[in-house]
């Protein structure tokens, strides 16, 4: 069986499917993921990221759920060290669209994820970090008319 008719095969399933038990679906994802077949490693992102799993997983109270969104973004990571051409900029639209759908996540998880994000994946660090800065942290925006400068050059 072909990796993209596998991935078709199991797309269509979840397209078509409700998942009542995500214990189910989880070890369906497991036993596909990347680290048992690489040449599976894309297919699997976006299975994984699909409609209608992915944020029942984010969403989810139970800890199997939480402890694969998890796992998944340390693939994720990995995946990312070991061909950075590849799946770079799909790692960003995971953690930014993470960051929009539940940024309750990063806010729990921020040390466990850090902890296992290489140092030099700066703009992934900054992104988990963003739901974690306080109001006293951001930038302030002033009116360019009130500005000290503003009224020293008229």
């Amino acid at each position: 069986l072909c990796p993209l008719n596998l991935f078709r095969l199991i797309y269509k399933l979840f397209s078509s499917l409700r998942f009542y038990s995500k214990r189910v679906l989880i070890e369906l994802l497991q036993y596909l993921n990347p680290y048992k077949y690489p040449f599976f490693a894309i297919c699997w992102i976006q299975l994984v990221m699909h409609k209608s799993i992915f944020p029942q997983l984010i969403k989810s109270n139970e800890l199997s759920s939480h402890y694969f969104c998890l796992d998944f973004l340390n693939i994720c990571f990995f995946l990312c060290q070991k061909e950075p051409d590849l799946f770079y900029h799909g790692v960003i639209r995971i953690l930014i669209t993470i960051l929009q759908c539940s940024p309750s996540f990063f806010q729990s998880n921020y040390y466990y994820i850090l902890e296992n994000l290489p140092l030099n994946f700066i703009q992934f660090r900054n992104i988990i970090s963003t739901p974690n800065m306080e109001d006293e942290t951001k930038f302030e925006l002033y009116e360019f008319e009130e500005s000290e400068l503003f009224q020293q050059i008229q």
